[in-house]
């Protein structure tokens, strides 16, 4: 019930001893300070009021205390011009005209923006919500988010500012310069919190859940998700099997999982998957790439059944395009996974930057049209889905190592049933059960583990997004030269590309500088029997290493190579071994001095 006005109006204005301040600020601001502490004196009562209710009630007891306070400033005024007329005094008189007293109070028509506000934090739990990593003080990139009772969004802190406009808005006297005013007192009064971090813990559609203990727990403010998922965790669901009259099929999703590849690891895989898209907390540091050059493969019935389960609202369908634009980034605020069914066919993404952060949750800004920008760290896992290998300008590993690449093989084309896509994997039960077994059923596991054969198709796509890689791999073991200079390595890098490649003159051809460095790269990784000095220094090998017929330069057509691939005489040849001579390039470990 609202608080008798009595009772929050007798706030002190100022300390015992000092002199009070009797201005509109302060008196509203400690009148509303009063009467929100005596709300909690019966709390959920309180609560339980609408807000234009309590913000009319808080009026009330603001309008006594401004009445009270006009009153004092009344008799003070007539207690000096009383002194006035019984004294002559010149010194007297002198004090008592200096003397200032504020002019009175008006009353409030209605509340203020400031006492608005303070009924809504007393109503609602707001907070600003800081989206960035826990050692982030980016406070000013913290928008108001409020968390929701009930209603599909029900145990997470939403940001729509549509939310919180629609609170205020129901105090029917707020003009839109006082929901400003207002939105401005909450995020003064608001404190900042994160995410709610653990691993361990994971919002479903019906509370908590507990992925080590195994438990189902209550929604908690003090526990903050800005998403969460939309199955309901079920301990009773089983995996259905699903008769269809029409064509006589049994199907359940077990068995579904298995027919989708001819891989044996690829069910336990897509398991593991499904429950990274489910457990968002756990930093996975890994993104799957599904790819498949046909049609009609199962990869996007596969994120389909990923969508339904951790819901759609929840899925940010953000390109490996789209990643790299500004303002772009923003479906992120409400997303807990990026699955995206199509990428465009031959990309070339020239900026990563984006793409690396996500996965390894690292910081990033998202600019937001005509709002605050948000310092914002990913929590989820990414499902890119390709007909074809993108280009990347980035060829470090450090991206790469990290991507899943799932190939699907398989083709449905003529006997694929529709069915499954659109009813199957949108029932609950199925949803359920698919919930539950990715929480409780495989045993528990905080990082994704790749079959041989995905890395199988990462090394193929690492060679086909690099080709320095991919004329490493085809050139280098093939050479007859022992050894090769940095210049006479370029020389045949730009000749196989303009035999087999796009062209030596194409952006694909890297640059003298980056091409060095990226041969060095793969040359780190142990897979080649050949070595470069380690100071970028000179290798000290005999005079004949490029003395021997090199077929590559005929058959690349090697122009600037012409004068080296005159033959020696095996003479000559033994002759030169003995003589010592420097270059800077690569040379054949086993040959190495």
């Amino acid at each position: 019930m609202p608080i008798n006005n009595t009772e929050a109006t007798g706030a002190a204005i100022a300390a015992p001893g000092s002199r009070p301040v009797y201005t509109a600020d302060v008196v509203i601001k400690d009148a509303t300070e009063a009467y929100i502490e005596c709300l909690y004196d019966d709390e959920d009562a309180n609560r339980a009021l609408t807000l234009d209710v309590l913000a009319a009630d808080l009026t009330l007891a603001v309008n006594g205390k401004i009445q009270e306070v006009n009153d004092i400033l009344k008799a003070k005024r007539e207690g000096i011009a009383s002194a006035k007329k019984s004294t002559t005094d010149p010194a007297k008189l002198a004090k008592l005209n200096s003397t200032v007293v504020e002019p009175n109070i008006k009353l409030l028509p209605s509340p203020t923006p400031y006492m608005l506000a303070s009924i809504i934090m007393f109503k609602h739990h707001v907070i600003r919500l800081n989206f960035g990593a826990k050692d982030s003080s980016s406070s000013d990139m913290c928008p108001l988010a409020i968390y929701n009772e009930d209603g599909p969004y029900k145990g997470i802190y939403t940001t729509d500012e549509d939310d919180i406009e629609g609170i205020i808005r129901s105090c029917p006297t707020m003009t839109e310069r006082g929901v400003r005013e207002t939105k401005a007192f909450l995020r003064v009064m608001a404190p900042i919190k994160f995410r709610y971090s653990s691993p361990n813990v994971i919002a479903v559609n019906n509370g908590l859940y507990d992925y080590e203990n195994k438990i189902l727990m209550n929604f908690d403010p003090d526990m903050v998700f800005a998403s969460k998922v939309s199955t309901d965790y079920n301990p009773n669901a089983t995996n259905v099997v699903i008769h269809n009259d029409d064509d006589g099929t049994d199907w359940d999703i077990e068995s579904w999982m298995r027919e989708l590849s001819d891989h044996p690891e690829a069910p336990k895989l897509f398991w593991q998957i499904i429950g990274a898209s489910v457990r968002s907390n756990n930093s996975w540091n890994q993104a799957a790439f599904f790819f498949s050059t046909k049609g009609n493969n199962g990869k996007g019935t596969l994120c389909a059944l990923i969508r339904n389960v951790i819901g759609r609202s929840n899925c940010a369908s953000l390109s490996l395009d789209m990643l790299g634009r500004d303002f772009m980034m923003e479906p992120l605020l409400k997303a807990s996974a990026i699955i995206v069914d199509e990428n465009d066919v031959g990309a070339y993404l020239e900026r990563t930057a984006n793409l690396k952060a996500l996965i390894t949750d690292d910081a990033i800004s998202i600019n937001r049209k005509h709002k605050t920008p948000v310092q914002y760290t990913f929590n989820g896992f990414m499902i890119q889905c390709l007909n074809d290998a993108p280009k990347f300008r980035d060829k470090t590993d450090s991206m790469l190592r990290r991507i899943i690449f799932v190939p699907f093989d398989k083709c449905f084309t003529g006997r694929e049933r529709k069915y499954i896509k659109s009813d199957y994997l949108a029932r609950k039960d199925v949803c359920e059960y698919v919930l539950k077994h990715v929480l409780e059923d495989i045993p528990n596991y905080y990082t994704i583990e790749v079959p041989q054969y995905c890395k199988e198709a990462l090394d193929d796509f690492r060679l086909s997004n690099d080709n320095v890689a991919e004329f490493i791999h085809e050139v280098l073991d093939d050479l007859v030269w022992d050894a090769v200079s940095w210049k006479e390595l370029y020389a045949f890098y730009r000749g196989w590309l303009r035999r087999y490649g796009s062209g030596d003159s194409s952006r694909g051809c890297v640059k003298y500088r980056d091409f060095r460095s990226s041969v060095c790269n793969i040359l780190d990784t142990g897979d080649y029997d050949w070595e470069y000095h380690p100071t970028d220094g000179q290798f000290l090998v005999n005079a004949a290493y490029n003395k021997r017929i090199e077929p590559l330069i005929k058959e690349l057509e090697i122009k600037e190579l012409q004068n080296v691939c005159n033959p020696a005489t095996e003479e000559h040849i033994d002759q030169l071994k003995n003589i010592p001579t420097k270059i800077r390039g690569i040379r054949r470990i086993e040959i190495a001095a």
